[in-house]
């Protein structure tokens, strides 16, 4: 009988694991905080690679954990743009800002 329940809850955890594709992190994009700013437009050129890489990053591995463990995290992101590109994409631990709604 122990065995069979054993199977069972093996089984199931499976499941569980390999099933949870279907699922996303809820991002929550209206939470998100914009810094900008412009720092000698003339001499530097930048673009939002960074930017995106690391938003997309971030977004891999919430979608990873949501798969893997069947919990959604609802997240935004903390975006930090040079003269008008998005250069870094930070998902803060919700408990470091207080998120005023």
């Amino acid at each position: 009988m122990k065995k069979k329940i054993g199977i069972i809850l093996a089984v199931s955890s499976l499941l569980l694991a390999l099933g949870g594709g279907a699922a996303s992190a809820a991002y929550n994009p209206g939470s998100n905080i914009n810094l900008n700013l412009t720092l000698a437009p003339d001499l530097l050129t930048t673009s939002s690679t960074t930017g995106d890489l690391t938003f997309n990053l971030q977004e891999d591995v919430h979608q990873s954990l949501t798969e893997s463990t069947g919990v959604e995290v609802d997240h935004s992101y903390i975006m930090i743009g040079l003269n008008g590109s998005n250069i870094l994409a930070v998902d803060p631990p919700a408990a470091i800002y207080n998120n005023r709604r």
